[in-house]
């Protein structure tokens, strides 16, 4: 029997992953939602941490992120929710104590809803990229 003119070429495994455009589990979609309105409603009855804070403001800032990239018409309520943010950290700032008004609440209520109807409306690819974003600028001041 003859041998093959050709040799084999050596077997090389391919790296198994999920694609970029599929998204990943409900659970993970309703932990991201959650979190934060948990750290809001920390913050709504006075017993917030710095924590909290980070959340609310890391949220938010992806909200403002998915609001530029595709939904325009969300970003000034978007930039209303990071304004109260920034008037809550002053005011601890200044007063050693986290909370805010009335309003300001109202204003980051809307801006995670807000995020949380854009998230469900992003590809895994467009999340991935609006994280990236938020790590690198890393602040909304």
């Amino acid at each position: 029997m003859a041998k093959s003119s050709k040799p084999r070429k050596k077997y090389k495994p391919r790296p198994t992953a999920i694609p970029v455009t599929i998204r990943h589990d409900a659970e993970g979609d309703t932990d991201l939602q959650l979190i934060p309105h948990l750290s809001l409603e920390n913050l709504r009855q006075g017993r917030p941490d710095a924590s909290d804070w980070h959340t609310l403001t890391a949220r938010l800032n992806l909200g403002m992120v998915l609001a530029n990239f595709a939904h325009k018409e969300a970003v000034e309520s978007m930039l209303a929710s990071l304004n109260a943010m920034l008037a809550i950290a002053r005011r601890h700032d200044s007063m050693g104590k986290w909370g805010g008004s009335g309003d300001e609440y109202a204003a980051i209520g809307e801006g995670l809803r807000l995020t949380d109807d854009m998230q469900m409306l992003a590809t895994r690819r467009e999340l991935k990229a609006a994280l990236e974003i938020v790590f690198r600028e890393g602040a909304i001041a």
